[in-house]
C-alpha cells in the first residue's frame, strides 16, 4: 500500500549538531517508551539527535520522553514532531547527551529478498528478509519516494514482546531502514510489518514514485 511522502519539518534541523559515534548495532540498547509497553530507538540526522517510535504505542499522541535501559529519561522535544503515516520521530532535548544512537542515511534503496536485522529489547537481533510484494515487483524502492509499509519474515519464530517501536536495518549496511509496526503473531511470530523510516525527501524525484 503506497502512502503519502512525509517531509521533514526544517525546524527539527534548528538545534546545535551532535558529537560522538553510532553505536555498533551489536552494541546498541533498545530504549523503552513511556508506558513501558513498546521500544524506541535514537538515530542521528542531519547533525542532530532523534527519538523514534511509531505512532499508534502512544494512541496517537506525541512522547514527551523515552527511558535507556538503566533508567535515565531521555527527554524529548514535542513541538519538534516529525509523523509519517505510524512512525514519529522528535529531536532530544539535550543534543549535547551521551546516548546511544544508530547510524541513519536518508538515502537507501530496498530490492525483495533483502536481508534485515530487527534490533529487540535485552539485546535481541531477528534476522528476517523482505519477500517480493506489490511495491517490489520488478522494481526497488527508493528512499526518497516517502514512506511505505512493507511485510517480512523472519529465519525463525521471534518473542514479540515490547517489539513495537524497535529498529529495522538493511543488514548489508547496518544503517536504520525503518520501524517495526506489528507481528502476525502475538507471542512466537514469523511475520510482520515495518514502515520505512524517511526524514528528507528529493521533492524532484517524486516523478519518480512508482504508479
Amino acid at each position: 500500500m503506497r502512502h503519502l511522502p512525509a517531509v521533514f519539518a526544517s525546524t527539527v534541523l534548528a538545534l546545535v549538531a551532535s558529537a560522538g559515534e553510532p553505536t555498533s548495532p551489536s552494541d546498541y540498547a533498545v530504549l523503552s517508551d513511556e508506558a513501558r509497553t513498546g521500544s524506541a530507538f535514537v538515530v542521528r540526522h542531519a547533525d542532530h539527535l532523534l527519538g523514534v517510535a511509531t505512532v499508534h504505542q502512544f494512541d496517537g499522541k506525541v512522547p514527551t520522553q523515552f527511558e535507556s535501559t538503566d533508567g535515565r529519561a531521555i527527554r524529548l522535544d514535542p513541538d519538534s514532531v516529525h509523523k509519517q503515516k505510524d512512525v514519529q520521530a522528535l529531536k532530544l532535548i539535550d543534543q549535547k547527551s551521551d546516548v546511544q544512537f544508530l547510524e541513519y542515511d536518508a538515502t537507501f534503496r530496498i530490492s525483495s529478498d533483502d536481508e534485515i536485522i530487527i534490533l529487540g529489547p535485552a539485546g535481541r537481533e531477528i534476522e528476517a528478509h523482505i519477500p517480493d510484494q506489490d511495491l517490489l515487483e520488478g522494481d526497488d524502492y527508493e528512499s526518497d519516494w516517502g514512506a511505505y509499509s512493507l511485510d517480512f519474515t523472519a529465519s525463525e519464530p521471534f518473542d514479540v514482546s515490547n517489539m513495537t517501536g524497535c529498529p529495522v536495518l538493511l543488514k548489508s549496511t547496518g544503517k536504520v531502514i525503518g520501524v517495526l509496526l506489528t507481528t502476525s503473531r502475538p507471542i512466537k511470530a514469523t511475520r510482520g510489518e515495518f514502515e520505512t523510516l524517511c526524514l528528507t525527501i528529493d521533492e524532484k524525484a517524486h516523478s519518480a514514485q512508482p504508479k
